[in-house]
Parts: structure tokens; sequence; C-alpha cells
């Protein structure tokens, strides 16, 4: 049903961003996890996946009638 599409959907934007927070919080702790890394290829890389992550949760709010924030 149209309902269980919505749970679910949701249940995986919040994974989705508890699991973006997580690593990015981990960064804090082990400098090897930082998005912006020494290394410009890593750098470059773990950027494209946050803007991922971004678009993939902008677009799951916009399909649950939620406006996104601009920033956090």
């Amino acid at each position: 049903s149209r309902l269980l599409h919505v749970i679910y959907g949701a249940a995986h934007l919040e994974e989705l961003a508890n699991q973006l927070n997580s690593w990015y919080h981990a960064g804090t702790r082990d400098p090897s996890l930082r998005v912006l890394a020494p290394d410009e290829r890593v750098a470059t890389a773990r950027l494209l996946l946050v803007r991922a992550a971004e678009t993939v949760l902008r677009n799951g709010l916009e399909l649950l009638g939620i406006e996104a924030p601009e920033q956090m």
C-alpha cells in the first residue's frame, strides 16, 4: 500500500541521514575519515558522495512533502 511505501521511504531516508552524520562526526575523532582529506582525490570523492546523499535526502523529503532546509 502507499502508506507502507511512505513508511519504508522515510525509514531509509532516516538511516541514510544517520549514517552520513556518523561518518561526518567520525572524522573529528579519526582524521583519516574526514571529508576534506589531505589527498585531493579522496576529498573530491568524499565530497561527491556527500553531494549524492544530499540529492537523495532532498528528493526523498520532497516526495514526502517535506521542505528540506538549505543548510544545517
